[in-house]
């Protein structure tokens, strides 16, 4: 037969490594299988606020996406280029609390969750707790008493920008008081002929 390749060598070989094998001693015995650390602080997207009083949030785990060491030498730094959504899918609803109670944090933030416990969800609170896979609950992983696993993060506040509206300066709050009172804020004129 031709294109065949399979020889008495090629037999002899196969026929050694298997007694190789079987003649290598099995040690069942065996190592304990060491504890994963669990993950108790991970990154995640703010993706909207579970509550009317802004302070539990919904969230989708992220991780760094492949292309975030190139975007980080860009001159734009699109989320689509840093983050990714984990795989598996991990979303949490009504479960994460900002630490300082701040309430203007934008949809879309990244901030590292931190696993505080499990607790007792607030009434307000539609369907809280954490699924693990599209499509699923927040039910899937929720323990048989009812309480839901809660996290904590920290969104440092931007300092706004204070704005100066439009003003003069003839009155005591503004800085004015006297000065103004004398001259005329426009042209700095004397408002009255005044003499020592």
């Amino acid at each position: 037969m031709a294109g065949v390749n399979f020889t008495l060598q090629a037999a002899q070989r196969i026929v050694a490594a298997v007694k190789k094998m079987e003649q290598t001693p099995i040690d069942l015995r065996g190592d304990a299988t060491p504890n994963r650390e669990q993950e108790t602080s991970f990154w995640a997207m703010i993706t909207g606020a579970a509550d009317i009083n802004g302070l539990f949030h919904d969230w989708v785990k992220c991780e760094p996406a492949a292309t975030m060491a190139t975007a980080m030498g860009s001159t734009t730094l699109a989320p689509s280029n840093v983050w990714k959504f984990s795989d598996p899918y991990v979303a949490g609803f009504g479960n994460a609390r900002e630490a300082n109670d701040n309430r203007e944090i934008p949809l879309g933030s990244v901030v590292r969750l931190t696993f505080l416990g499990y607790a007792f969800p607030l009434n307000n609170i539609s369907n809280p707790g954490t699924i693990t896979k599209a499509g699923g609950s927040p039910a899937d992983i929720t323990p048989g008493d009812g309480t839901v696993p809660m996290y904590v993060f920290q969104y440092a506040t931007t300092p706004q920008q204070v704005i100066v509206p439009i003003h003069d300066h003839r009155d005591n709050v503004t800085g004015g008081g006297f000065s103004f009172a004398c001259f005329h804020p426009g042209t700095a004129l004397p408002q009255q002929p005044f003499s020592i």
